[in-house]
């Protein structure tokens, strides 16, 4: 059972009421946070123009290949390959 299926079977063993009301809650905020996320990229979509983008890109990749040489080592040992 996942933790939100939990969460609702608590509400629903309290009241109706209760669980419609973690429902309402549960969708608003997480529609309203995916809205306010597409209003913020769509305000700042002339703050990263021509130079400032590819560079902020590149910074981006760089992290991302990091992240992911350092995820492939851990899983190396975790495997107790090294």
């Amino acid at each position: 059972m996942t933790v939100g299926a939990a969460i609702l079977a608590k509400a629903i063993a309290q009241s109706w009421l209760v669980a419609a009301a973690f429902l309402f809650g549960f969708y608003v905020l997480l529609v309203g946070s995916k809205v306010l996320v597409a209003l913020m990229a769509g305000r700042s979509r002339d703050l990263l123009a021509g130079r400032p983008y590819r560079i902020a890109m590149r910074v981006l990749a760089v992290l991302l290949g990091v992240f992911a040489l350092l995820l492939f080592g851990e899983g190396l040992k975790l495997l107790a390959v090294i």
